[in-house]
C-alpha cells in the first residue's frame, strides 16, 4: 500500500467573523468618537460666542425695515453695542463718531470712504450728519453706512476691537 494514498485534503479554517472587531478597531472607534465630540463641543462654543453677531444682524434688519430713512445715530449706536458685546474691554463705545467711522473704514479696507466719496461726502460729513435734520442726501449716506456696518458685523475679529 502506498503511504500517499492515506493523505487527506487540507481543510481551510473558517473565515474570521466580522463581529466582534479586534482591539485596533475599538481603539480607532474611540478616537473617532473623541474627535467628533471635540468638534461638536467646539461648534457649540463657536455658535454661543457668535450670538451677539446674530442679535446685531437682527437689529440691523429691524433698522432697515423701519422705513426709507436710515438713522445714522442708531447705526453707530448698534456698532458700539456690538463692539462692547464682542469685547467688554473695547474702547469702541467711547470713541467719537468720526474715529468710529475711521475704524470701520480701516477694517473695510477703505471701501466705506470710497462709497461716500462717490456720493460726494466724507467720513466727517457723515459723522456730523447724525446731528442735522434729515435730508435726501442722508438716505444715500445712510445706506452706504448700513451696508458697511452690516459687513463689519459679519466680518470683524475680536482682536480688532482693542
Amino acid at each position: 500500500m502506498n503511504p500517499l494514498d492515506q493523505l487527506r485534503d487540507i481543510h481551510q479554517p473558517p473565515a474570521p467573523p466580522w463581529w466582534p472587531p479586534g482591539p485596533g478597531w475599538w481603539l480607532l472607534a474611540a478616537l473617532i468618537l473623541c474627535a467628533l465630540l471635540g468638534a461638536g463641543w467646539w461648534c457649540y462654543r463657536h455658535y454661543r460666542r457668535q450670538a451677539y453677531r446674530r442679535a446685531a444682524r437682527a437689529e440691523l434688519a429691524l433698522l432697515a425695515a423701519r422705513g426709507e430713512e436710515y438713522d445714522i445715530h442708531a447705526l453707530l449706536a448698534l456698532v458700539r453695542r456690538t463692539a462692547r458685546a464682542g469685547n467688554s474691554d473695547s474702547p469702541w463705545p467711547a470713541l467719537p463718531a468720526t474715529a468710529l467711522l475711521e475704524r470701520i473704514d480701516r477694517r473695510c479696507a477703505g471701501r466705506l470712504q470710497q462709497a461716500l466719496q462717490a456720493e460726494g461726502t466724507s467720513l466727517d460729513d457723515l459723522a456730523q450728519a447724525q446731528y442735522r435734520p434729515s435730508s435726501g442726501g442722508q438716505l444715500a449716506r445712510g445706506s452706504a453706512l448700513h451696508h458697511w456696518c452690516a459687513w463689519w458685523i459679519r466680518h470683524h475679529r475680536e482682536d480688532d476691537l482693542c
